[in-house]
């Protein structure tokens, strides 16, 4: 008889300890969830493409990526002056990203359509983040 009340007792703290664990688990999904992401990220693309040995047998083509981090928290944009300062911290950030992605990776010749191509990607990729937390509103 003690001996099933001591497995039953077992069993029970068992069960408490794991309600306890999936209790502190829901609990912190339900913090991050309503923590307030004030920061864009701008994605900045370049390609480079090699052709491997010997020459013609084969293309290899990198997507190389620089990912920075624009914050917004001091912004409103619920107002057209504030959403326009965001426009420029993400300009100024892709612009500096996609130029020295190029530094870091040149061509053999240089390309200056390369910045732009990456810049106007990564911009587009940026409004598209902005737009959806203009749209969700404040």
């Amino acid at each position: 008889m003690e001996r099933i009340m001591s497995n039953t007792k077992r069993k029970n703290l068992n069960i408490s300890l794991v309600l306890a664990f999936a209790g502190l688990f829901v609990a912190a999904d339900l913090a991050v969830a309503q923590q307030v992401t004030e920061e864009i990220v701008v994605r900045s693309p370049i390609e480079r493409t090699q052709a491997r040995i010997p020459i013609g047998s084969s293309v290899n083509t990198q997507t190389i990526e620089l990912n920075r981090y624009v914050s917004f928290d001091d912004l409103d944009l619920s107002k057209n002056e504030d959403v326009e300062k965001l426009d420029a911290r993400i300009s100024e950030i892709a612009k500096e990203s996609c130029e020295k992605l190029s530094e870091m990776f040149p061509l053999d010749r240089s390309d200056l359509t390369e910045v732009n191509r990456c810049m106007e990607k990564a911009i587009a990729n940026a409004n598209k983040q902005k737009e959806k937390l203009i749209i969700a509103g404040p």
